[in-house]
């Protein structure tokens, strides 16, 4: 695996799982404040000054599919790279639904996914959508750009 060199910007605390490792205390009864998209720019420019590219997470991200989606265009408008968007897949309920928003925020300019993957996670998602997640996402950025690189 390549070394990467990101700046997280963790847009909320709410996630679709309650996961018992979870070291930033993220679930569904989280408050649902976002970090805002003026926000994410300058910090994407801070981590930009110290040659990083962006690394959005959560809690789960994409929850707020259209407040990432604006996150990505306003950092690419900015010169800010977004290398990724973690996700623990829970919205990949379908084929043409993950097809079209990993489309998407790829145009906007995302470079690539992380999908996680652990016994933690996969109680309370399941493995069929991460892999849905993961299959389509290899497709799309190529299996390099997509983490984890092996669903085994």
């Amino acid at each position: 695996m390549v070394p990467l060199h990101n700046g997280q910007i963790m847009m909320t605390y709410r996630c679709s799982a309650a996961c018992r490792h979870c070291l930033v205390m993220a679930a569904p009864g989280q408050d649902g404040a976002l970090v805002s998209v003026e926000a994410a720019v300058q910090y994407g420019i801070d981590f930009a000054a110290l040659g990083r590219a962006v690394l959005i997470a959560g809690g789960e991200a994409l929850l707020y599919f259209e407040h990432v989606l604006e996150m990505v265009r306003a950092l690419t408008a900015a010169g800010v790279p977004v290398a990724f968007v973690e996700s623990n897949g829970s919205w990949c309920t379908s084929d043409d639904l993950t097809h079209e928003r990993l489309s998407r925020l790829q145009e906007a300019g995302v470079q690539g996914m992380y999908f996680s993957v652990d016994h933690y996670h996969q109680e309370f998602v399941s493995v069929e959508r991460v892999y849905r997640g993961v299959s389509i996402a290899w497709e799309l950025f190529g299996r390099e750009k997509v983490h984890p690189e092996e669903l085994t």
